[in-house]
């Protein structure tokens, strides 16, 4: 009998000589048997000196396997190490110990990881008694990773295959034979694993070897087949995670084989779900499971969901099939899904009826009519007693196109009330949720994750997990309660998290008893959104969902692995630093490379602490450090947390580098979690306005930093933008910025880092839209950022105040009924102390302004409701707000009593009934605040119409020190009004300077956020119960550093003691205007460098012509105190100062000026005639960084008038630029004997703003001999202004004969048409012969009582020629009003503006503060009269003056006067008229002006000068005026002087800027005889119109040239760009042809030719009465564009119009002048309801469109007219359009006789091209050539080019409008 097997073999392992060392790894080894398999056996010495399985041994041993039955394969397996790289298995022998049986295995394989096919396993097979040798396969094994989010791995991934012969054993899936990076989202990688026949395979076993979320991966199936010869392909879905924080948190999984597909068959088209209703026809085939109970009894139901909708809930079973879904069956059922577009996902469930509903299904297969097929692997239980309890469950459709919809675990948060029978124990709660994609069906919620014994108790939270494909972003949700009878569930608040590690949750509030009675058991109700909060799910869920021990939470510790690029960028020297963000803050930066470098193709490994910033959401690479600017190419970025085990990897083979706009090379990367989609990336928009402030713009670098919910954007240049040269005085800059999304925005930070006064920006605001969030954001700015203004900061933070539109609102026509929608800010975004608020302390009210009246309080109130609770949204109908024009509102949320204010309210919006208009005030700035202002208001923002500004008003208030008790404890509010509206009441409450407010002899300091009001006009000062209080004055500033501040003075107490439980109320009205400090002192700020008298002077040289031969410039630095030294510029050119050229200049000056107020050059030498044609002026201080520039055009000369010196201002922002005037000096020479002097006389001007220096009086301008007795002479000092005058220091040289003079006084005014005169009496000789022998004396000026003093009864010697008048200044009487002269103070060594004071007293009782001064703090007593206590305003014509002294702005004409300052009624604002954009260079239309009546003069000499009682001069007595009477007191540039100069000789020879102009009027010309106007352009500015000779003077007749001397500026004008020839004839028929316009530059003698050859007339079309033609230059001609205008009016009933429609285009170029739009290319009827009307217009190229002004002169209520939009092409051909969006009406209802409006370009379309291209080409060309062809004939009759279609007549009515 033969020996049986124990088991036990003796072994023996040759290996090959060229086998790799072992190194003491180890080899494991199987047997098989026919009744199982050993354990895995590891093969080990005997002796501990032997080493195992190196080259050439042959290594014995015994092992025991068991008793297996008959053998059939064996397996070895090398230890995967690294030490041992491979290992050439030669041959194996084994014999049976107990029967001696031998086996031989032949192997001659390698196992190692880079031979043959990567594998480390071997099996070979033994041959069987029973039959033959099993067979060794090669399996192919395709893994199908998920299109998942986060779907890929970089973990090792495992696989062993089961079938009916045993397993392939745990096999590494090492190498992909497909892919160099396996594993990777929507990806498919191909592995073969050798193993001995399975024969059919059953199941397999995959996981992975690593822990933490994110380290896995999400599998979708696996399908294997044998290589070559196989027809089967075995089939292994999984569509889960294998990841320990995903799904079951499973990272090893059993797939069971669910499908065998016979590969000899053609493939249906699997996971196809594209076609156009495909799914109308569908079988659905089911397969339940073979498992023992499979089958079901309940009805099945199926629906379906696509991209268009949802099927119907399909009922899969009838009552006569009620076993067709029983165990093992494959079920077939034909159903419609209709059109529901492409499929995304399926339910399936059943209703759990019958006795046995539990259901195991393994596939769901859907067959489209076309035979396409989709396949859904189940292998899920639908059953409440297996596995999750679910009979309800979705599956997503796997299209590797897409990401597929994930399947979420959402995790629902309920909290119940608070209230008395909150609790619903015994209820039954049901919830759908509903997103933008679909829903989850209604689902039962059980299985808390909470402990929670009893659910639905008062104050208790309960959460419970639904599990569904994601429904998209939740909008709303469906809540069902049942209960068992009578009950009541308070249902508070809901907050849903998509899943564990979702980083945002969906917040409803609800607030809402859910009450069942016995007869309706149960109650439905709907929950819309309230708001999307970012935060982390709890950690006590997570630890409930995955029976973690203990929570997990970071401390920030992470490895990171940074895989270098392959290529020769892949490794960098620079510094990379890395920058974390979470939910709760960002990383500080991070260098990655300090330690180890990055070269290419390495793998550098390191830690890192990122601190407790929460749930990582982004990560930002860039280069720091001195970067070099190579590029870095980086391949992939990987995390991992040391404490949670998270992980994250980050694809991304792309290049940092660095690029003008991002000189960092900063890179954004996107943190993915398992199936949750990443930030997406955006393009941000960004317009930023420089302010219109001289000094305004910048040549800085600008940065940037947007900020929102999901962190920032980091700093970013702002250097590409649209205009050539960004960040100019009043441009706005369009920049773009890549970024991830961000969320919300919050804010932007805005700034530059250059140091030094004057190179900083004004900052106006900063606009931005997205592409993911195309709405236009709004962050105003209005600060400074310069080291020398404010608070010398150089970066703002700007906030965010609401959106604006981008479309145009809806039309139609108000009747003032609104409803109104308060939202109520979340819970979390309120502190404590705000949750729990009073009824009282959360009422809202609100305050309308519009552009007809005003309308509040409105009360927000429901009786019996609880409004405003937190997260909650109150709707209030029905309200009233008839107030024309939406401009503002204010809201009040609160009361003024409660001590613990907190705002709340987040949003406000005012819907218009009729016209569904929507105004939307967002206040979510503010949430938060406590004890800050209870009220608040916000503009209405709206595209093209501009918004008003947010001031914060800085309010002083100043209690007086002149009685011990003038304190009070009251409470004080204050109102402000303006010329614009009012601030409202506002709770003065928290001091900014102080504890304790309003104390004896205290400033108090406040912040009123408001509107802008325009000017201010008054205050009113309510003081609450309590003492009284003597306040001295209240001083308000549109913001901290101001330039002025209105100041109100009272110096009066506020009630008495009597009065102290009253509320007193005190209007104070507007006393003075005066100049503040802009700028914080220096001795505050930190690190500001100090002068040390070293300069750098840049002067640009103009002209066109000519060599200069000079270079003995001196510059002298001027403070109003003190001046420096002359200092001799010099440079190393040896020829400076030449014609167009730039030159650098070096100063030191041994004086240190502090405070710079203007420079002065001259000559060394001023003895010879020389001059310099300055252009601009830049001063830089070398040591401080300060730097100025200033436009001179003008010259420094020395001739028969001038001295050879120049003054030029400094020009520092924040800081009215100083005049440079023309000081009129008249000196009176004695009529005594030889009082003349032949001597050269020199002048000192002294004023309080420093002197002119050393002035030479050279050539009399009213004289040719100068200074002869019994003469006035006139003669003009140039000089920067120096306020008011104080004394002049005259002399001179004692030279010739008689050189002796006698003075009787100096006279100086400022200009030569002013007539404030300040006189220096002198009545002395200066002599060395006469007198007390001086020849210079100092000479005060004398004002008695005024600053200035008019002589009277002088006789003017000469008329001179006035200049265009301009408005003057009506300044009313204030005599009753009297003030103290302000006491001296030290000048402060910090900037304040030029002296502009502003009061409504007359000068001669109130002293203007001194420019230095900041705020008069001498006590001004008030005296009252009954005339001012009650007294009603006057109107009065508001006008500006052009003089440093303003009065403050009266009432407008015709304007209801402000009221008394009552909350109810306060005043409106003035109705606007929107903007026009003025073409640049043009004059403003002049108005007629009343000159002074001047009274005849005594001779010269005989001035009647009377003398006061103390010596001075007395002022002349002024007639006795009534309360109205205004005195005028005449614009410099409005009136003839009192005293001129001798009229000019005509010059002979032609001078610079003498032009003549000739035109050519053709001979077939009809007859013409009206207003002509000529403009010309260049490329710094133009002419304005210049009017060629008068009308009805016989000009431009048939075949006649007529000539016309002009003036023109060149230096002003620049380089000619093109002319504009224009005539105002528009009657029908009435043309000019015109041949050419000459324009000859006479002194020059340079002659251009513009040919026109157009007949300029509005009746034919192609014509027009304006014609632009370029000028033609040696190198370029600027190029005449054909603009192509379309207009689109709009589909509201009425819009259309007969009126004529104007249009005047603007681009960054210039524009086209006013246009009539009379001939459209369509011939038709224009502008009629719902069409869109072309026309075409010529104009000289005008650059990039940004705006233009369309309108009509119509006025009657039929004119009105709807414009939709406006789109402009640059030519026929052109497929760009320029968009211009109105959606608004044109209508005169102001009566001004024209209606216009202001459109700015909105965006840029392309044109498609393909859409009836050739048929619209073809029609415009075809108009184009016509309008050409006749616009040239303008030699035939104009009778002879009528229109050929009925439009004519038509066209004519219209011109006739045109004309009246």
């Amino acid at each position: 009998m033969p020996k049986e097997s124990k088991g036990e073999y003796r072994l023996s392992i040759k290996t090959a000589e060229d086998s790799l060392p072992a190194n003491g790894g180890s080899v494991t080894f199987v047997l098989y048997g026919d009744v199982g398999r050993s354990e895995e056996i590891k093969l080990f010495s005997q002796t501990s000196t032997s080493s195992l399985f190196e080259p050439g041994n042959i290594d014995k041993f015994e092992i025991s396997a068991g008793e297996l039955g008959e053998l059939y394969k064996i397996r070895l397996t090398k230890q995967d190490i690294i030490q041992w790289e491979g290992w050439h298995l030669l041959e194996i022998k084994m014999q049976d110990v107990e029967t001696d049986e031998e086996y031989t295995f032949h192997c001659d394989r390698w196992l190692s990881r880079d031979k043959e096919d990567f594998d480390v396993v071997r099996e070979f097979p033994i041959s069987r008694k029973t039959g033959s040798t099993p067979q060794v396969k090669v399996y192919e094994v395709s893994i199908h990773t998920g299109n998942n989010w986060g779907a890929d791995t970089d973990a090792s991934v495992f696989i062993n295959i089961f079938g009916s012969m045993g397993d392939t054993s745990k096999r590494l899936l090492y190498h992909s034979k497909n892919n160099s990076q396996k594993f990777q989202r929507g990806q498919i990688d191909l592995f073969e694993i050798e193993a001995v026949s399975l024969e059919n395979l059953t199941h397999i076993e995959i996981g992975h070897d690593r822990k933490g979320h994110g380290a896995g991966m999400y599998l979708d199936k696996v399908v294997i087949s044998e290589k070559d010869n196989s027809t089967k392909e075995y089939v292994f879905p999984c569509q889960a995670w294998l990841d320990d924080r995903e799904g079951d948190g499973k990272t090893w999984k059993t797939l069971p084989v669910l499908d065998v597909l016979d590969t000899k068959k053609v493939k249906p088209k699997i996971d196809s779900s594209k076609t156009t209703n495909k799914w109308k026809n569908v079988q659905v085939t089911v397969k339940t499971s073979d498992l023992d109970n499979a089958g079901t009894e309940a009805q099945v139901y199926l629906t379906a969901y696509g991209t268009k909708g949802q099927s119907d809930k399909l009922s899969l079973t009838s009552p006569d099939s009620s076993h067709i879904f029983a165990k093992g069956a494959e079920s077939e059922i034909n159903v419609s899904f209709g059109d529901i577009g492409d499929l995304t996902k399926i339910r399936l469930e059943h209703d759990g009826t019958s006795k046995h509903p539990s259901w195991h299904v393994d596939w769901v297969k859907l067959t489209a009519g076309d035979n396409d097929e989709v396949m859904f692997y189940i292998n899920k239980w639908f059953a409440i007693d297996e596995d999750d309890g679910q009979i309800l469950r979705e599956f997503s459709v796997i299209n590797s196109d897409r990401v597929p919809q994930p399947s979420c675990q959402y995790i629902i948060i309920i909290e119940t009330g608070s209230k008395t029978n909150a609790s619903a124990s015994k209820g039954a709660v049901y919830m759908n949720l509903i997103g933008n994609h679909s829903d989850t069906g209604l689902r039962r919620l059980n299985k808390s994750l909470t402990s929670n014994s009893v659910p639905w108790k008062p104050k208790q939270e309960d959460i419970y997990m639904i599990e569904s494909i994601s429904v998209g972003q939740i909008e709303k949700i469906h809540v069902r309660f049942e209960g068992t009878g009578t009950e009541e569930w308070f249902l508070d608040r809901i907050s849903i998290f998509d899943k564990v590690s979702a980083i945002s949750k969906s917040v409803f509030n609800c607030y809402t008893m859910l009450s069942t009675e016995t007869d309706q058991i149960s109650v439905n109700k709907e929950f819309d959104l309230s708001e999307t909060i970012p935060v982390s799910c709890p950690s006590e869920i997570v630890q409930n969902m995955y029976k973690d021990i203990r929570p997990q939470v970071s401390r920030g510790n992470w490895t990171v692995w940074i895989h270098c690029g392959p290529d020769s960028n892949g490794g960098t020297e620079d510094a990379v630093h890395m920058i974390v963000y979470g939910l709760n803050g960002q990383s500080k930066p991070i260098q990655l490379n300090d330690k180890m470098e990055f070269n290419q193709r390495s793998i550098v490994k390191t830690d890192i602490n990122i601190g407790d910033i929460g749930a990582i959401f982004k990560v930002r690479l860039y280069f720091g450090g001195d970067y070099t600017g190579s590029p870095w190419f980086l391949s992939s970025l990987k995390m991992k947390d040391h404490d949670t085990l998270q992980e994250v990897i980050m694809r991304v083979d792309k290049e940092l580098v660095g690029t003008e706009e991002n000189p960092d090379g900063s890179l954004e990367l996107p943190v993915t979690r398992p199936d949750l989609s990443p930030l997406e990336e955006d393009e941000f928009t960004l317009y930023v306005a420089t302010g219109n402030q001289d000094m305004a713009d910048t040549e800085a670098d600008v940065f940037c930093c947007l900020i929102g919910q999901f962190g920032d954007t980091g700093r970013r240049m702002l250097s590409k933008s649209n205009s050539p040269i960004p960040f100019k005085t009043g441009q706005v800059d369009e920049f773009v910025i890549k970024s991830l999304d961000l969320g919300k925005l919050q804010k932007v930070v805005i700034g530059h880092n250059e140091k030094g006064r004057g190179r900083g920006w004004f900052c106006e605001r900063v606009q931005i839209k997205s592409k993911l969030h195309p709405v236009m954001k709004i962050f105003p700015c209005n600060r400074w950022m310069d080291t020398g203004c404010e608070d010398r900061k150089l970066m703002r933070e700007l906030p965010y105040i609401g959106d604006m539109p981008v479309v145009a609102p809806p039309s139609g026509t108000s009747k003032g009924a609104y409803t109104c929608t308060v939202t109520t800010a979340d819970r979390e975004r309120i502190p404590p102390k705000g949750l729990d608020r009073s009824e009282k302390s959360r009422m809202v009210s609100l305050m309308v302004y519009g552009s007809k009246s005003v309308v509040g309080p409105i009360e927000l109130d429901k009786p019996g409701a609880d409004l405003f609770l937190p997260g909650h949204v109150d709707v209030f109908k029905g309200l009233s707000i008839d107030v024309g024009e939406i401009k503002k509102i204010r809201v009040c949320a609160g009361y003024e009593e409660d001590p613990e204010s907190v705002w709340t309210t987040e949003k406000i919006e005012l819907e218009d009934d009729d016209t569904k208009d929507i105004f939307t005030f967002d206040f979510s700035h503010w949430v938060g605040e406590v004890k800050g202002d209870f009220r608040k208001e916000l503009p209405v923002l709206r595209l093209g119409k501009g918004h008003k500004q947010i001031f914060p008003y800085h309010v002083e208030v100043h209690t007086s020190e002149e009685e011990m008790n003038a304190a009070t404890n009251s409470q004080v509010f204050i109102t402000l009004y303006g010329m614009l509206g009012d601030s409202g009441r506002r709770l003065l409450s928290k001091s900014r300077n102080n504890k304790t407010k309003f104390q004896t002899g205290q400033i108090d300091i406040f912040t009123v956020h408001a509107v802008d009001l325009g000017e201010l006009e008054k205050v009113v000062v309510t003081k609450g119960p309590g003492n009284p209080w003597l306040l001295e004055k209240v001083v308000v500033k549109t913001s901290d550093f101001a330039a002025q501040e209105s100041i109100f003075s009272h110096n009066d107490w506020i009630g008495k003691k009597s009065d102290t439980p009253a509320e007193i109320e005190e209007t104070i009205r507007l006393t003075a205007v005066q100049n503040s400090h802009v700028v914080i002192p220096a001795m505050g700020s930190d690190n500001l460098p100090i002068s040390k008298g070293r300069w750098k002077l840049t002067a640009e040289t103009g002209g066109n012509k000519g060599e200069e031969n000079f270079g003995d410039v001196v510059m002298i630095l001027c403070a109003e105190d003190e001046e420096t030294q002359p200092v001799k510029i010099v440079t190393t050119k040896e020829k400076p100062f030449q014609i167009g050229q730039t030159d650098v200049f070096d100063a030191k000056f041994s004086e240190v000026i502090e405070e710079l107020y203007k420079i002065r050059l001259g000559f060394q030498d001023n003895t010879s005639n020389k001059g310099w044609l300055i252009k601009k002026i830049k001063c830089e201080d070398l040591d401080t960084g300060d730097v100025f520039s200033y436009e001179v055009k003008d010259w420094m000369v020395v001739d028969e008038y001038n001295d050879g010196w120049k003054e030029v201002p400094a020009a520092w922002p924040a800081i009215n630029i100083p005049k440079v005037l023309q000081y009129q000096i008249k000196t009176y020479t004695g009529d005594v004997r030889s009082a003349g002097t032949d001597s050269d006389v020199y002048i000192y001007i002294h004023g309080e703003l420093g002197s002119t220096g050393r002035r030479l009086l050279k050539k009399s301008k009213t004289h040719d001999d100068r200074f002869e007795r019994n003469q006035e002479d006139l003669f003009v000092v140039e000089a920067v202004s120096l306020g008011k005058l104080q004394k002049v220091v005259i002399g001179h040289n004692d030279e010739g004969l008689g050189s002796g003079w006698f003075l009787q006084m100096v006279v100086i005014t400022e200009s030569e048409t002013a007539t404030e005169e300040t006189i220096f009496p002198c009545d002395q000789w200066l002599s060395k012969e006469e007198g007390d022998g001086k020849i210079e004396r100092t000479l005060i000026a004398k004002r008695p009582g005024s600053e200035t003093y008019r002589l009277r009864d002088r006789t003017p010697s000469a008329k001179v020629k006035p200049k265009i008048p301009t408005p003057v200044v009506e300044e009313k009487l204030a005599s009753e009003i009297k003030s103290k002269s302000p006491e001296p103070e030290s000048k402060p060594k910090t900037p304040t503006p030029l002296p502009q004071t502003k009061s409504p007293m007359p000068e001669t009782q109130i002293k203007s503060p001194s420019p230095n001064q900041l705020v008069n703090t001498s006590p001004e007593p008030k005296i009252k009269t009954p005339e001012q206590e009650d007294r009603t305003e006057t109107p009065e014509q508001e006008v500006k003056a052009e003089s440093n002294t303003k009065t403050p702005s009266p009432i407008v004409k015709g304007r209801t006067p402000t009221p008394e300052p009552k909350e109810k009624s306060p005043s409106p604002e003035p109705k606007e008229k929107s903007p026009s954009p003025e073409p640049k260079g043009k004059s403003p239309s002049p108005e007629p002006v009343t000159e002074p009546v001047k009274s005849p003069s005594p001779k010269p000499g005989d001035v009647e000068v009377k003398k006061d009682d103390a010596g001075g001069i007395e002022s002349p007595k002024s007639e006795e005026k009534q309360p109205d009477e205004l005195v005028r007191s005449p614009s410099p540039e409005t009136t003839e002087p009192l005293v001129s100069p001798k009229p000019e000789t005509p010059n002979k020879d032609p001078v610079d800027g003498d032009f003549k102009v000739t035109v050519v009027t053709s001979g077939q010309s009809k007859g013409f005889d009206d207003q002509v106007y000529l403009t010309v352009f260049g490329d710094a500015g133009n002419s304005g119109q210049l009017p060629l000779g008068e009308p009805g003077t016989g000009l431009f007749q048939a075949g006649t040239t007529d000539m016309f001397p002009i003036k023109l500026e060149l230096e002003e004008l620049g380089e000619t760009r093109k002319i504009r020839l224009e005539h105002s004839d528009v009657k029908p028929g009435a043309g000019w042809a015109v041949e050419k316009i000459i324009l000859e530059d006479l002194f020059r003698m340079d002659i251009m030719e513009f040919p026109v050859n157009k007949n300029l007339t509005l009746a034919d079309p192609g014509c027009d009465i304006s014609v632009e033609i370029p000028a033609h230059h040696k190198n370029h001609v600027w190029p005449v564009n054909q603009y192509v205008i379309e207009v689109e009016t709009g589909d509201e009933e009425g819009a259309e119009t007969s009126e004529v429609i104007h249009v005047n285009l603007f681009g960054t170029l210039g524009d086209s002048g006013k246009r009539y739009l009379i001939h459209n290319t369509e011939k038709r009827t224009k502008f009629q309801r719902g069409q869109t009307d072309t026309f075409i217009i010529e104009a000289v190229d005008l650059g990039r469109l940004e705006a233009l002004i369309v309108g009509h002169h119509g006025h009657s209520p039929s004119s009105a007219w709807f414009l939709e939009k406006v789109s402009v092409k640059e030519s026929v051909t052109d497929t760009t359009k320029y968009i211009f969006p109105c959606g608004s009406w044109l209508q005169d209802d102001n009566d001004l006789g024209v209606a216009e409006l202001e459109l700015y370009m909105d965006r840029v379309e392309k044109e498609d091209q393909n859409n009836n291209a050739d048929e619209t080409d073809g029609a415009n060309n075809e108009e184009l050539n016509t309008q050409n062809d006749q616009s040239n004939k303008h030699t035939e009759d104009n009778d002879d080019n009528k229109s050929p279609d009925n439009t004519e007549d038509k066209n004519n009515d219209e011109i006739d409008k045109v004309e009246t």
